[in-house]
């Protein structure tokens, strides 16, 4: 009676009876429950309890199932994503390999750039100088010679031709800079694309690993509850004996 008594206080769903007055009034009053008693209180543990392992083997079971589907999922995501992985970095070399090419080209066109803001000042200033000149002997009174108009026009052309290089080598410049942003705007969203993809990967391996533990406690806590059906039952066949 006491092996009983304790094993139903080991399983909370059916700790009543080690607590109904009934039970204890019958245990004080006689000292030992009537057989028949006995084997339904071991009838209702041992159904309790199969109860409860069948639900564990079925939550087993769905996880194992679903560990399986997800070892499935993932070998193929892998073999797919290895492919798109693969022309990801490609395209990432490839675009790197552009804006170094593009680096090296802006460097060279900024040294030209260098230069031809150099002369395109230097003209800017000759120019200045001249128009203040001209503007002084207008203001005076005297009138400009062939030459001097000729001399005017020519430092004017060169002023022009000099503002022009510096223009369109500037314009270079800003353009490959432009084109280098965007670039590197482009690997910035192909290395979140790879993430992306190895994210996913990862949080199923994660989901499974999950499953996996779970999958492992449910088998402990069945094999558990399966030795201590043997147990009930040893006590059933004792008690029928007796």
């Amino acid at each position: 009676m006491k092996r009983i008594s304790n094993r139903i206080l080991t399983f909370g769903t059916i700790t009543a009876f080690a607590v109904s007055p009934v039970f204890v009034a019958v245990a004080m009053t006689k000292g030992k429950k009537p057989e028949s008693e006995q084997l339904k209180a071991l009838h209702f543990e041992k159904h309790e309890l199969e109860t409860s392992t069948n639900k564990k083997v079925n939550e087993y079971n769905v996880l194992q199932n679903q560990t399986k589907e997800l070892e499935k999922k993932i070998e193929a995501m892998q073999k797919e994503s290895g492919l798109k992985v693969k022309k990801i970095e490609g395209e990432i070399e490839a675009t790197k390999k552009d804006i170094s090419k593009l680096h090296g080209e802006v460097t060279s066109l900024e040294h030209e750039l260098d230069a031809a803001k150099k002369i395109f000042n230097q003209y800017e200033s000759i120019r200045n100088f001249a128009n203040k000149k001209t503007e002084e002997q207008c203001n005076e009174g005297i009138h400009l010679n062939v030459d001097q108009v000729n001399d005017l026009k020519k430092i004017n052309e060169k002023y022009e031709a000099a503002k022009r290089k510096y223009d369109e080598l500037n314009e270079k410049v800003n353009k490959i800079k432009s084109t280098i942003d965007q670039k590197q705007k482009a690997i910035k969203s192909l290395e979140k694309d790879k993430q992306d993809i190895l994210d996913k990967i990862e949080s199923l391996k994660s989901e499974m690993n999950k499953n996996k533990e779970a999958i492992s406690k449910y088998a402990k806590e069945i094999n558990d509850s399966k030795a201590v059906l043997n147990s009930i039952d040893s006590d059933i066949n004792n008690e029928k004996i007796n």
